[in-house]
């Protein structure tokens, strides 16, 4: 589940300024209305390798909640998330981010393709950072996100018998 963002139109003061991931950059005057798509946040890990399967630890997911699926616990740490995104991607993004990229390194620096044990190596970290992101989510503040998008949100996880 992705979170969609509503951004109204909106004047802004000539003197402002917007920090983008990498640097700063002078607001415009004016922005229109925008609909954005708040990115998934749970981290990769690969499966795709020669006389390579998905790894031993992996349990898939079905139509309802199964504490012991990756899918499923992943699916509901993110909406958790989605209750205060931007905090919550403020503490999860660098650790995605910095294990990802030890992972791409690794592969793209390798002479080999990767092997069953690798891949059950990369998934059981990956599985391990969204257990603990679990802790995390519960320090966070709560946001004032209005009725209709709790309510929307309580009804879905009652319905795939989220906790």
């Amino acid at each position: 589940a992705q979170n969609i963002l509503i951004v109204p139109p909106k004047k802004h003061d000539l003197k402002a300024t917007v920090q983008c991931t990498y640097l700063t950059i002078p607001q415009v005057q004016e922005t229109a209305r925008v609909l954005l798509c708040q990115p998934c946040i749970s981290p990769f890990f690969p499966v795709f390798s020669p006389d390579t399967t998905i790894p031993g630890e992996y349990r898939e997911g079905s139509e309802n909640y199964n504490s012991k699926s990756y899918w499923w616990e992943s699916e509901r740490f993110h909406r958790k998330a989605l209750l205060n995104f931007n905090s919550a991607q403020i503490e999860i993004q660098p650790l995605i981010m910095n294990y990802e990229e030890e992972i791409i390194s690794s592969i793209e620096n390798s002479l080999n393709t990767l092997n069953q044990k690798q891949i059950d190596e990369c998934f059981i970290r990956a599985q391990t950072m969204v257990k603990n992101w679990g802790s995390k989510l519960n320090r966070l503040p709560s946001v004032n996100l209005g009725w209709r998008f709790c309510n929307y949100w309580r009804r879905y996880n009652k319905m795939n018998g989220i906790p």
